[in-house]
């Protein structure tokens, strides 16, 4: 028997809980930071795109409405497509609908793309506690 082969392969339980930490950590930081501009920038947004304030407050509470709307089934989206690759997913797809939030031309445009942020806004935050659970037992006590 080889030296490779007697070795046990490597499970994803072994991996280094503090990089699991950073790697749901850091997406959930930039979502905070994401709402954060939102809010405060409102007014600069709706003043560049030719709207009323009261037309741009709708900016923020489409995200609102749609994070409330996906957030009861997250746990049977988690179940369903698997907790990593759904995490994976909201990643990629918060990503792509902030970089369309940045080039939409429209209140329209942006309002949409606003409604996929918040669709996929809570998935990684989500996720935090149930990473940082299974690992806590690994994580060095100081």
């Amino acid at each position: 028997m080889t030296v490779a082969a007697a070795a046990p392969a490597r499970s994803r339980a072994a991996a280094n809980p503090w990089l699991v930490a950073a790697v749901v950590v850091v997406p959930t930081f930039m979502e905070v930071l994401d709402t954060t501009i939102a809010v405060v920038a409102l007014r600069y947004i709706v003043g560049g795109l030719s709207a009323t304030v009261d037309d741009g407050e709708w900016v923020l509470t489409s995200y609102l409405a749609a994070n409330a709307i996906i957030l009861p089934i997250t746990g049977w989206l988690s179940a369903h497509l698997g907790r990593r690759n759904y995490f994976l997913a909201s990643i990629a797809i918060f990503t792509l609908s902030s970089f369309l939030c940045g080039i939409a031309g429209s209140l329209g445009q942006l309002i949409l793309f606003r409604v996929i942020q918040g669709l996929f806004h809570h998935l990684p935050s989500a996720g935090l506690p149930a990473h940082l659970c299974e690992n806590s037992g690994r994580f060095p006590i100081f």
